[in-house]
């Protein structure tokens, strides 16, 4: 009679070490992994990647730059006034610091093909390292003592940001991460914020 005892409460016991083992290989073994992808922009060359796969390959026609980052200003050609002297705006969504050591914000001389340009030395930012604020770069695009260059253009891009984790906002605006638990998502794609405003 001990004896079937003893065996029935170790058969339990195996049987609930069994269970135990069978939750923590579900749930953390074969449980759903989600990576975050780094989108981070990535320069070869003269070429920028965000090592995004392009599903459609949608003919861009004449915005193909967008795929570079979101344009913040552009001038074309030599204003015969200012000649050499530019100014341009970027938006409230740019990371500081405002200066020549910016990450944020690249030049290109074209639109058409990127055709990467280093912020010139004497550039002046206003306002000076700040930060998620309308702001202007003010410099000069090439040295006064060679005569301008033909078909002149400048471009200023923000790079494009991609985050790592995905969130929905409750109605109170509470952000709340998604994740393997989701089960109902619907997508919404707004692609056109011109003004670049936090909420659009």
């Amino acid at each position: 009679m001990n004896s079937f005892f003893h065996s029935r409460n170790n058969f339990r016991f195996v049987a609930r070490f069994i269970s135990l083992i069978s939750i923590w290989i579900s749930t953390f073994v074969f449980a759903p992994v989600t990576f975050a992808v780094d989108h981070s922009p990535v320069w070869n060359g003269s070429s920028l990647t965000y090592n995004l796969v392009d599903l459609d390959n949608f003919p861009v026609l004449d915005y193909g730059y967008c795929k570079w980052g979101v344009l913040e200003s552009e001038v074309g050609g030599v204003d015969p006034f200012l000649q050499n002297m530019v100014t341009m705006g970027f938006s409230q969504r740019t990371a500081g610091p405002f200066a020549n050591n910016n990450k944020d914000l690249f030049l290109s001389g074209s639109t058409a093909n990127l055709s990467p340009i280093d912020f010139p030395s004497d550039a002046a930012w206003f306002p000076a390292n700040g930060s998620y604020v309308s702001g202007q770069v003010t410099f000069t695009r090439w040295p006064i003592s060679l005569p301008a260059p033909l078909g002149l253009d400048t471009a200023l891009f923000r790079y494009l940001h991609f985050s790592s984790s995905q969130v929905t906002t409750s109605p109170d605006g509470t952000q709340i991460p998604l994740d393997a638990s989701t089960k109902k998502l619907v997508v919404l794609i707004h692609g056109w914020n011109p003004g670049s405003d936090p909420d659009g």
